[in-house]
């Protein structure tokens, strides 16, 4: 009975989990779409723009705004940017910086602040990643939730039976679990299901 207890908590757990995620990816759409209206209405305004007098101040000011921004995503976790959008950032950044120097003001602007939207989407989909691991339940008393993947790491905290978590990562025996209050660690492949 206990078992069918903790598989129903899991399902439900992973039900919740997927209504989530499916929630976060149709806001995912909406501002996908809400981009792709601005930068249709960007495009059709941009042969004026290239006609107008952005400054040099400003296209130095964009390209450093995307440079720092690249660099702090970079710092943050090398598994958020992956190679193709690390690429393209720096396509955009290139563009923007050659553009500049032809005194293309305007354009120099432009692929800079494409850049830097590049690099908000990377932003929201690490905010959406949480949301699509697997869902795990306590199936003992009390389970030991550790700082790394072994039995030599402190305890952070401790998880009672039925808590579910979502698991983020596995590495060896040991699953790196993020419970709904937030906290996160490591547990033994054991102690959940």
């Amino acid at each position: 009975m206990e078992s069918a207890g903790l598989d129903l908590a899991k399902a439900t757990a992973e039900c919740q989990n997927r209504a989530e995620l499916n929630a976060l990816l149709r806001d995912e759409v909406e501002s996908l779409k809400a981009e792709l209206d601005r930068v249709e209405r960007q495009f059709v305004s941009l042969e004026q723009r290239l006609q107008s007098t952005e400054t040099k101040a400003s296209a130095v000011s964009a390209i450093a705004e995307a440079q720092l921004l690249l660099e702090r995503i970079e710092a943050k976790s090398t598994e958020d940017l992956d190679s193709l959008s690390a690429a393209q950032v720096r396509a955009k950044i290139k563009a923007a910086d050659e553009l500049m120097k032809t005194q293309n003001y305007a354009a120099s602007v432009y692929y800079a602040n494409r850049a830097i939207r590049l690099l908000v989407q990377v932003e929201r989909r690490r905010e959406l990643a949480p949301a699509m691991g697997t869902a795990r339940v306590v199936s003992v008393s009390r389970a030991n939730l550790r700082e790394g993947p072994g039995a030599e790491y402190d305890v952070v905290a401790t998880l009672d039976h039925g808590t579910v978590v979502v698991q983020l990562q596995e590495r060896d025996d040991w699953y790196r679990v993020k419970a709904k209050s937030g906290v996160a660690g490591w547990v033994h492949s054991s102690v959940v299901r």
